[in-house]
């Protein structure tokens, strides 16, 4: 809901990729329930659990892990973009813009979003992110309904 009012007022593009990231960040979190990082213990069977209680399966949007390691090891990641992307223009502001912006060659976008294509850049790597929204709405509406 921040997301979408801030693109309503007019925020800035830090306001709004702030937005996009801390929710993303957040739907990271849930995947973790459903899909525990630990293979020992009660994290399993509780993920299955919860998988089964919430009708999720491997085809949801939060199983994914690519974007949430992207967000989750930026720092690190951004260690490895550096020193393999040392030559061009470089965008470490956030952008709001089209995503197609990271298609340029020798342009290097550290995060933009794309709000036509609701596409997410994060070190030229473009995440489509209404599909999570989409699906954290609907984990969302379940809990309330239960």
């Amino acid at each position: 809901m921040r997301y979408e009012r801030s693109l309503v007022s007019g925020a800035t593009a830090d306001e709004i990729v702030s937005s996009v990231h801390e929710a993303l960040t957040h739907a990271a979190s849930l995947s973790r329930f459903f899909w525990p990082a630990r293979s020992q213990g009660v994290a399993p069977a509780r993920g299955e659990r919860l998988r089964h209680c919430f009708g999720i399966d491997h085809s949801s949007p939060l199983y994914g892990r690519e974007l949430r390691n992207a967000l989750e090891h930026f720092d690190e990641r951004l260690d490895e973009y550096l020193l393999w992307n040392d030559a061009g223009y470089f965008f470490p502001d956030a952008k709001v813009d089209s995503h197609e912006l990271a298609d340029e060659a020798i342009g290097h976008i550290f995060k933009l979003v794309d709000p036509s294509r609701q596409i997410f850049v994060v070190l030229g790597q473009k995440f489509y992110f209404d599909p999570i929204r989409r699906e954290v709405e609907r984990i969302l509406e379940f809990a309330r309904n239960r």
